[in-house]
């Protein structure tokens, strides 16, 4: 049975992923961003979730995700099965030994800790969905922050849109052979589709950073060029 269960999910990672027109509805009104970049992308749909993907930084440019508080009723088990994106061709994607010994921690940019079944908790361990973030970062400030994101959905009426992505003022770091940008800012778009509110939290990708106010969703338009909402 469990050779069984194994091969299903495997098999159904395998076939999960189509571009951005087979999982409109992790977009606030169905609406995919149009973003014009200079890098080779890629849109990968998975069950819970949709990740914009850069090939040049083998990172996400962001990912989205449709949350409520339904969603978040559902527990499970931290799976930590870290594994390269089968769907991505080798020359595309990371490796798990880029990370080994780098100084960085994989990051999440969907987080673990919103996924409501086994299925999506697998995908979210792709590194698809990570990047190069500093350890303190990521198991303090970051997971205050996923964490903080949770508590407004779990108080919210409806649905809550999040983007999430990295932010590179340069690329000048890298780690690994697949020389995996390490991005300097990380940031999290929250959208109350039924307030019509949002606001973005705003991080330095360095450890020891202070927690700060989040920023206007127009002052992050200006920051990256980035128009996500509808």
């Amino acid at each position: 049975m469990k050779l069984t269960l194994s091969l299903f999910l495997f098999f159904f990672q395998l076939s999960a992923l189509a571009d951005f027109k087979d999982c409109t509805s992790f977009f606030p009104d169905s609406n995919i961003p149009t973003l014009t970049l200079p890098y080779k992308t890629k849109e990968l749909c998975f069950k819970s979730f949709a990740i914009f993907y850069s090939i040049d930084s083998k990172t996400p440019i962001y990912g989205i995700e449709r949350l409520n508080k339904e969603i978040l009723s559902t527990k499970k088990n931290r799976s930590n099965n870290f594994h390269e994106e089968l769907n991505l061709e080798f020359s595309e994607r990371s490796e798990l030994s880029d990370y080994i010994h780098s100084g960085y921690d994989r990051g999440h940019i969907i987080p673990a800790g919103n996924q409501d079944d086994e299925i999506s908790m697998k995908e979210s361990f792709s590194l698809a969905n990570m990047i190069p973030q500093a350890p303190q970062n990521n198991r303090k400030i970051w997971s205050k922050i996923e964490s903080d994101t949770r508590k407004y959905v779990k108080r919210a009426t409806g649905n809550v849109y999040v983007f999430t992505g990295p932010y590179y003022e340069n690329h000048n770091t890298v780690i690994g052979k697949n020389k995996v940008w390490v991005p300097t800012h990380i940031w999290k778009l929250v959208y109350d589709a039924n307030t019509k509110k949002s606001w973005v939290f705003w991080v330095e990708n360095k450890d020891g950073v202070a927690m700060t106010a989040p920023i206007s969703y127009e002052e992050f338009i200006k920051k990256t060029g980035y128009k996500l909402l509808p």
